[in-house]
């Protein structure tokens, strides 16, 4: 089995704050950021761990999806209960929470904003990104 390298973060909680403006405190800010990083990873195809320099625009993808992440972690925690529910069949409404597809939508609507340029998407081979 192949060994998996690990890398440094992509951003860091000052560059959150500081920069992004981020509101989230830090224990939210790294418990969402590993998720971010690995979501921003796959629709960048692994191509972030190659650069030397890690620009803004992708500081800023992760800073967004980890908002994004955050924000699904509050609603799930505030709605985790039950609705409503019927006595005469197996009917069960839970309450609104953020789901996974749709924080996964946000991410990606976001992160791509800031990515949209940089080359990163791009699903084929990148002269740019892909050399070996």
């Amino acid at each position: 089995m192949p060994v998996i390298e690990s890398h440094a973060s992509y951003v860091d909680f000052n560059y959150y704050q500081q920069t992004f403006h981020g509101t989230m405190s830090e224990i939210e800010f790294e418990r969402a950021r590993i998720e971010a990083e690995a979501f921003v990873d796959s629709i960048t195809f692994g191509r972030i761990a190659r650069l030397d320099v890690i620009p803004d625009a992708v500081k800023n993808a992760v800073c967004a999806a980890t908002d994004e992440i955050n924000r699904r972690n509050q609603s799930q925690q505030q709605h985790s209960g039950i609705k409503s529910e019927s006595n005469d069949g197996a009917s069960v409404t839970y309450d609104d929470a953020i789901s996974d597809d749709q924080c996964r939508a946000n991410m990606s609507a976001k992160a791509r904003m800031y990515l949209a340029n940089t080359g990163l998407l791009y699903r084929g081979f990148s002269k740019g990104y892909d050399r070996r």
